[in-house]
């Protein structure tokens, strides 16, 4: 299981559930399992509005969250820039990890190719990760995935915790 650690040392562990699916479906109105989908998809949406991204680790880390009594805010501030890179990477494994699981090869591709489109935040080893799946998957779903992360959303960030 994938986990970070937060500006306190604190190790979170990312693990994407059933829970996991409801959770961001009633605290956030997204379906983690249509990551593309949509003229805003949540996947692309997750890379490009920090405080979404904060709101969806939150959502995942809920029940740790509870477990050690913090508040939404006390776990926010806890997510200072490398952590959220962290958990970011934490996210993106797990996620990919689920749809494996759930036999979604195409959206379990998918993360990894978006991961590869962005080798400045993630580094180098998650493009040498992804070259593989992009020759496995071809170059539909990188262009899309890559016109999507080039094309930002004019639209505010409405929903929130």
């Amino acid at each position: 299981m994938p986990i970070f650690k937060d500006s306190h040392g604190d190790e979170w562990d990312v693990d994407i559930t059933g829970g996991t699916v409801r959770r961001a479906r009633i605290l956030l109105k997204i379906d983690i399992g249509k990551p593309r989908d949509g003229d805003d998809p949540w996947l692309v949406r997750f890379e490009q509005d920090i405080e979404f991204k904060v709101n969806l680790l939150y959502v995942v880390c809920l029940p740790q969250i509870r477990k050690r009594e913090l508040t939404d805010e006390q776990f926010a501030e806890r997510l200072r820039g490398k952590h959220i890179r962290e958990a970011s990477i934490a996210f993106y494994a797990a996620l990919s990890d689920f749809f494996q699981n759930l036999g979604q090869m195409e959206d379990a591709a998918a993360i990894e190719v978006l991961i590869a489109t962005l080798p400045d935040v993630y580094g180098p080893a998650a493009s040498r990760a992804a070259r593989n799946l992009v020759n496995t998957l071809g170059t539909r779903s990188v262009s899309w995935l890559q016109q999507q992360v080039a094309t930002p959303s004019s639209e505010p960030s409405e929903n929130s915790t």
